[in-house]
């Protein structure tokens, strides 16, 4: 398996009510393509460079997750929409 190192931009408020359930979101997607989450580590709440889904402020995840491969491009798809 290989180490991969993700960062997920999630919803600031979102983040901000339960944590822990947007965690175990980014766990569940990551496993659902055979991987396992190594660590995961909350970064502070940042103002946006530019709006995103017309939020001026999102909460960075870093997430060490361990795979062996990406199947195919769907799944990096995946990974980078989920959590709307």
């Amino acid at each position: 398996m290989k180490l991969y190192e993700g960062m997920f931009l999630v919803d600031n408020s979102e983040a901000r009510k339960n944590y822990e359930a947007v965690s175990e979101n980014i766990s569940r997607i990551i496993t659902k393509y055979g991987g396992e989450v190594i660590r995961s580590e909350r970064w502070s709440e940042r103002r946006l460079a530019y709006p995103v889904r017309r939020r001026d402020r999102g909460t960075y995840v870093l997430v060490y997750f361990l795979v062996l491969q990406f199947a195919d491009s769907a799944s990096r798809a995946t990974l980078s929409a989920r959590g709307r």
